[in-house]
């Protein structure tokens, strides 16, 4: 699969040594992310929702994506990314909970393999 991306390997390279620095706090400026899409890209807004991430074949869904970050110009320090927004929650699913999409509801819910107790979180 060939992606035609507004970004080169020059650009990653830069923009990985800026990143770098920054987490080092090395950097003597601070990060700016910009990202546009280009005017005439067009789409509905259905497609973003959840429902459309998770009632549609994957390879449509990556056709869809790869569409729209080929429009997407990226300016100072950004990053090409796809970020398929589950919710904030999505971090459970990433940290090996359960992740139980739920299309007619318009939400996801998230679960823990085992319930832990208020008195047994740390917040940092």
């Amino acid at each position: 699969m060939s992606i035609n991306l507004h970004f080169t390997e020059e650009d990653r390279e830069h923009i990985e040594r800026n990143w770098v620095a920054w987490w080092a706090g090395e950097l003597d400026k601070p990060l700016v992310v910009i990202k546009t899409i280009d005017p005439l890209f067009n789409r509905a807004p259905e497609e973003s929702s959840r429902e459309f991430l998770l009632e549609k074949p994957i390879n449509e869904v990556i056709d869809y994506f790869q569409v729209r970050i080929e429009a997407t110009h990226f300016y100072g320090d950004a990053l090409p990314t796809w970020w398929p927004n589950l919710g904030p929650g999505i971090v459970t699913g990433f940290l090996g909970g359960k992740v139980e999409p739920r299309a007619d509801q318009h939400t996801v819910w998230f679960e823990a393999d085992e319930p832990v107790p208020v008195e047994d979180l740390h917040f940092v």
